[in-house]
């Protein structure tokens, strides 16, 4: 999956900002822009032990992706813009059997 140095010391954390800032990349600047975010948030998570809800970091990887700064920090601002997809997504999943990640079916 590419992870090489899985980090198993990293702290779990509310993944929320940082699903939906990565689906309002994909709205904004496409989804080849949101597959490289989510690659380095991958990257900074599993193997770093970042926190995915750390609005730094989140703001940073939005821009290394050609984001607006303010834009994204403005988005993020809004906690009820976009939870609503990303709710109905989770719930998706649930009914599916997926609790976390990684899922074997």
């Amino acid at each position: 999956v590419g992870i090489e140095h899985f980090n198993l010391d990293r702290v779990a954390s509310n993944t929320m900002a940082s699903h939906r800032l990565v689906q309002w990349v994909t709205k904004t600047l496409g989804v080849n822009a949101a597959e490289d975010m989510y690659s380095d948030l991958n990257q900074k998570h599993f193997e770093g032990g970042v926190k995915l809800n750390d609005r730094e970091m989140l703001l940073e990887a939005a821009v290394a992706v050609g984001a607006d700064r303010d834009a994204a920090a403005a988005f993020l601002e809004d906690e009820n813009e976009g939870r609503p997809e990303i709710e109905a997504a989770q719930r998706q999943l649930r009914d599916l059997g997926v609790s976390g990640i990684p899922t074997l079916i």
